[in-house]
């Protein structure tokens, strides 16, 4: 549930809860579309009723009170209790909710339609962005997106609400040639090769996971490219510019019926990438469980007949089975 659009509440109460959350009047002020004097008026009108402060100003970033942890606690349940009754309300006189939602690029043109195709008439509004992970989680937090399908769990980030629905398998993707000269290749086959590991922007969850595996492996590669783009890391690599580390569903972004690369299982050593729904807790919890259903409907559908296909006549059938 969003609160913006929890009607129950005066604006200078959801103002409060924003701010509870993101502990910056600037910030606050700038997603409500007010100036910062007059949030900062607008709180000191509310602690001047109540009788005590709500926010310890003296910290960086501001601090709410014990006071105010209790009453957001208050207000936030309160929202909670009366969001079956603003629903009914919002169909009863056509004011429908919007969703924003954030997909990483890889299963984007596959579960984008889906959804729209399940929400129908029930959204007012529904708009889409897409980005690698990093981006998007960033976007959640400053309130720029509502739900995000993104790679990886982001476990440090407190306060989210998280559902998996997608996992695969890591490997190898070389130009063509290179799969014709040799069947198998080990690590430090792959450390001789005169091409350069391409490997996905820095703020991107894949070049994490990708990094995390090569130190704990301690291996290193000439990597002078990162590129934000899985279809254009595909068309790079089919043209022998270079090879990469990734995911089965990054073959996918291509929209080939066949590709020219060729694929291995990784030499030694595995790790698994997760695609996770996300939105903040306690809001949009109703959506995240339907996008949930409707993610993991076409995974079994469409992305897992689709991934087999192309893995069927590689060694790496056994890793389609792993998706999951």
């Amino acid at each position: 549930m969003k609160l913006q659009d929890t009607g129950a509440l005066k604006p200078s109460w959801r103002a409060f809860l924003l701010l509870c959350e993101a502990q910056s009047f600037s910030n606050v002020a700038k997603t409500v579309g007010i100036s910062q004097s007059a949030l900062s008026k607008t709180i000191k009108a509310i602690e001047s009723e109540l009788g005590f402060p709500l926010f310890d100003r003296t910290k960086r970033p501001i601090v709410p009170t014990p006071e105010a942890l209790l009453l957001r606690e208050e207000l936030v349940v309160m929202s909670a209790g009366i969001d079956a009754k603003i629903k009914k309300l919002r169909l009863q006189k056509d004011l429908r909710p919007t969703l924003r939602f954030g997909c990483v690029d890889s299963v984007c043109r596959f579960i984008v339609p889906a959804l729209i195709n399940h929400f129908g008439d029930s959204l007012s509004k529904f708009s889409q962005i897409t980005a690698n992970s990093g981006i998007l989680i960033k976007k959640l937090l400053s309130n720029e997106l509502d739900v995000i399908l993104v790679s990886g769990s982001f476990d440090e980030i407190s306060g989210l609400y998280r559902r998996k629905v997608f996992t695969e398998p890591s490997l190898i993707v070389l130009p063509p040639k290179f799969g014709e000269i040799k069947k198998q290749w080990s690590w430090q086959d792959l450390q001789k090769l005169e091409l350069p590991l391409l490997s996905s922007s820095e703020s991107s969850e894949a070049k994490r996971l990708n990094d995390r595996f090569l130190s704990s492996s301690r291996l290193h590669f000439f990597s002078p490219y990162q590129i934000d783009s899985d279809e254009i890391m595909i068309s790079l690599i089919e043209s022998g510019t270079g090879w990469a580390i990734t995911r089965p569903s990054t073959l996918l972004a291509s929209r080939k019926d066949k590709l020219s690369v060729s694929l291995l299982p990784l030499p030694k050593g595995s790790f698994d990438r997760h695609l996770y729904l996300m939105s903040k807790e306690n809001f949009f919890i109703p959506e995240v469980n339907a996008i949930e259903s409707v993610c993991k409907a076409v995974l079994q559908s469409e992305i897992k007949p689709l991934l087999k296909e192309f893995l069927k006549y590689t060694k790496l059938l056994q890793q389609a089975k792993q998706i999951k």
